[in-house]
C-alpha cells in the first residue's frame, strides 16, 4: 500500500497545529521506539539510581514522560512549544505525577539551574532544522540539571539513511548529504498506511561535539538491535512486527551524557 496524501515536516510550526499534532500523535505505529528506543532512555538515566525529577524536554503527546512516571514514581515535567500536543499529553496521560507545561522553544524559564535529577529529549532533534537551536536546548538541559544528572538523546539512527525498517522506510533519491540537510522518510501508521514526513539530519560526530562544548561528559552512545530489546521491551510491543532489519540494522540512538 503506498503513502497517504498527507505530506508535512515534523517542525515546531507543524506541532501547533492542533490537527497535524493529533494525527502524529495517534496515526505513528509506536511500537519500534517502545521496543528500540524508551527502555534504554530510561535505563541510561537511572544509573546510578533512579531520577526524582525529570523533565521530558519536548514531550510531544507525553507518551516517554508517563513512561518514566510509571517505572519511577517521579515527577515529570512534560513540556513543549505546542499546545496542541501538551492537550494531547493531559487527555492520553491524566497522572498528577506529570506535569504538562507549555514553554517557549528551548526554554525552561520556569526551572531554576541545578534543580532536576534528568532530562531527556526523545524524537526532538530531527525536528531541528538549526544547529544554533540544538546547541540552546542542549545548553538549557545542562543548565537545569544537578551536579551528576543525567541527559539522554533519543533519535532515529543517522546511519539508517537508505535502511528500509520495519516501521520507517526512505524515499529514494531524498538521502540528506550533510548534517543539517531535511530527510525524507515515510512512517507506519496504525492503520497500514505509510505517511510521508521531513525530519532533519544530524549525524553522531554533531550530537557528541555539542554534548562535550556546552559541558556534558562521560557521553555514551547505545544503538541497540532485537538481541538487546529482548530483554527490555514489552512482549506485545515486541509482537508488533518481525523487526527482521533491525535484528542487524538498529533503527534508533541513545546518547547521554552527565553533567560535571
Amino acid at each position: 500500500m503506498g503513502p497517504t496524501d498527507i505530506r508535512a515536516g515534523r517542525s515546531e510550526e507543524v506541532w501547533r497545529e492542533t490537527g497535524l499534532a493529533s494525527a502524529y500523535a495517534t496515526r505513528f505505529d509506536t511500537s519500534a521506539a517502545r521496543v528500540f528506543g524508551y527502555p534504554f532512555v530510561l535505563e541510561a538515566l537511572a544509573v546510578p539510581n533512579p531520577p526524582h525529577t525529570v523533565v521530558d524536554f519536548g514531550c510531544g503527546p507525553g507518551t516517554a514522560a508517563a513512561l518514566a512516571a510509571d517505572q519511577w514514581n517521579c515527577r515529570v515535567y512534560a513540556v513543549d512549544s505546542s499546545q496542541a500536543m501538551l492537550e494531547l499529553g493531559r487527555h492520553a496521560y491524566p497522572n498528577p505525577l506529570i506535569d504538562f507545561r507549555h514553554v517557549a522553544p528551548g526554554v525552561l524559564a520556569f526551572l531554576p539551574d541545578a534543580s532536576v535529577d534528568a532530562v531527556m529529549c526523545t524524537l526532538v532533534m530531527a525536528t531541528i532544522q538549526d544547529v544554533d537551536m540544538m546547541v540552546r536546548l542542549i545548553a538549557e538541559a545542562h543548565r537545569v540539571l544537578s551536579p551528576g544528572g543525567r541527559f539522554a538523546i533519543l533519535e532515529g539512527h543517522p546511519d539508517g539513511v537508505g535502511i528500509e525498517y520495519s516501521m520507517k522506510r526512505p524515499i529514494p533519491g531524498h538521502e540528506p548529504a550533510r548534517p543539517g540537510d531535511p530527510w525524507p522518510v515515510q512512517l507506519k501508521t496504525t492503520a497500514g498506511p505509510w505517511l510521508d514526513v521531513t525530519d532533519y539530519y544530524w549525524d553522531l560526530p554533531t550530537y557528541l561535539r555539542i554534548l562535550e562544548d556546552v559541558g556534558f561528559q562521560n557521553l555514551a552512545v547505545v544503538a541497540p538491535t532485537l538481541e538487546s530489546a529482548k530483554e527490555k521491551a514489552d512482549p506485545d510491543d515486541l509482537a508488533a512486527a518481525s523487526w527482521d532489519t533491525e535484528r542487524t540494522s538498529p533503527p534508533y540512538v541513545v546518547i547521554t551524557g552527565c553533567r560535571r
